[in-house]
């Protein structure tokens, strides 16, 4: 994982099944938690996990307007040609495909 502060066992078992599984791990340029305590450093808590996505990623933004120590984020999604497109498309994720490839990987705590 790029922008933290520290790198993890749980960033290198995502990055490791992010590119076992090919999928793209996207996140803002901007770190998402800012605490209040200045013990504390800010850091990234928000990601999202592409894969098979037929709309191209515009942006990622971490939204100032909340007031709080966490800053939600808004991926904006669009054709890959600028044109409005009406894409008829059903995606059914199996979360608990996604559970046992992440408990493969990580045994539970």
């Amino acid at each position: 994982m790029t922008r933290c502060n520290t790198t993890n066992a749980s960033g290198r078992t995502l990055t490791t099944l992010a590119e076992d599984r090919k999928f793209a791990i996207v996140a803002p340029l901007t770190l998402t938690h800012l605490p209040a305590n200045l013990c504390h450093k800010p850091e990234m808590l928000d990601l999202a996990i592409l894969k098979g996505v037929v709309l191209n990623l515009s942006s990622t933004e971490a939204l100032h307007c909340l007031g709080s120590d966490h800053l939600p984020v808004l991926l904006k999604l669009g054709s890959f040609t600028g044109k409005e497109q009406t894409i008829e498309t059903k995606t059914i994720i199996g979360w608990k495909q996604v559970s046992f490839a992440l408990e493969e990987v990580t045994p539970l705590i």
